[in-house]
């Protein structure tokens, strides 16, 4: 379980009280982890959907591999479990 505050000053901890420094030291995965966090759950969002509003300035091949890698990023960060696919082409938060 995580803690996450945006309003005010941004906070994101661990249960235990760890804050989770390197995801906020990286605004476009903060953004995605907000955007994700922020869809009401179950929903889920499309990966074409993402790399458009996250990674307009590139290509579709090097969009998803930017998502691809914010996503593994984040999975690292916050555990393996946090995030979940529908297919090949969504993802949400799990709830």
């Amino acid at each position: 379980m995580i803690s996450f505050r945006a309003f005010g000053a941004i906070e994101l901890t661990r249960r235990d009280g760890t804050e989770l420094r390197a995801i906020l030291a990286q605004p476009k995965r903060l953004a995605l982890l907000t955007y994700l966090l922020l869809t009401p759950s179950p929903h889920f969002r499309r990966r074409d959907t993402l790399t458009a509003l996250f990674w307009p300035e590139l290509d579709q091949e090097h969009a998803r591999s930017a998502l691809r890698q914010a996503i593994h990023f984040l999975e690292q960060a916050l555990g393996d479990d946090i995030l979940c696919r529908r297919g090949l082409d969504e993802i949400g938060f799990r709830s």
